[in-house]
């Protein structure tokens, strides 16, 4: 999401048949337009079932 907006075609399906099993999970992006001072964030969702996240980082860097 910047500024509260989700980006166009960010959205990640992650599934498994694994029970109880945690998953390292990497996700790139490049987002062309952001600039200072815009609120940049990562939402976490769940679809008809329940699941946890453990530790997250999110790393945003200016590109040329």
């Amino acid at each position: 999401y910047v500024n509260g907006v989700q980006v166009t075609n960010s959205e990640r399906r992650i599934t498994t048949s694994i029970a109880d099993a945690w998953l390292p999970v990497a996700y790139t992006l490049y987002i062309t337009g952001v600039t200072a001072g815009q609120a940049v964030d990562v939402r976490w969702r769940v679809d008809g079932s329940t699941a946890q996240m453990g530790d997250r980082n999110l790393t945003l860097f200016r590109v040329g």
